[in-house]
């Protein structure tokens, strides 16, 4: 909800739901696509601000998406992720890895190399391409690309 002058504007849940997926499925990074709701949000709003006979230009549209209360709600709906948070969550918890490694890691894979990351990162910090691309028991994955997808998956989820 916006309070703007006498009216409390409110984009519809579902409206929300359908410019959450058109971002998600548009493939832009998730950072930049969470920077983008705001803009999304001012502009549904916008549309029905010309529907009610009002007649707003661009500068409106860039003071409802600044607005506390659309910069809130959109902080809400899609998240900020810290990338560390992720990973960290990615190597202790099996059932998150399960989840978001499901298609694209085997059982192996997914319970021999990266576990082995996680174990030697007990201070928080890796390089985690790094100690993949040198894997060099039979287990190690071929593609240190194939092994990081799930990060992504995880931080498309975090926002659900």
């Amino acid at each position: 909800m916006l309070p703007r002058g006498a009216y409390k504007w409110r984009v519809p849940a579902y409206e929300v739901a359908e410019i959450v997926s058109e971002l998600r499925t548009r493939g832009v990074r998730y950072e930049a696509a969470r920077q983008m709701l705001p803009h999304r949000l001012a502009h549904a709003i916008l549309l029905q601000m010309e529907q009610a006979g009002d007649s707003p230009d661009d500068r409106v549209q860039d003071a409802v998406a600044r607005s506390a209360a659309v910069k809130r709600y959109a902080g809400h709906v899609w998240p900020a992720l810290e990338p560390k948070a992720v990973l960290f969550r990615l190597l202790s918890d099996a059932a998150a890895l399960e989840q978001h490694a499901a298609g694209l890691l085997t059982d192996k894979e997914r319970s021999m190399q990266l576990r082995a990351v996680g174990r030697r990162c007990s201070t928080g910090s890796a390089t985690v391409l790094g100690d993949l691309a040198q894997g060099t028991t039979p287990w190690a994955t071929a593609s240190p690309i194939r092994s990081t997808r799930p990060l992504a998956n995880l931080a498309r989820s975090a926002s659900s």
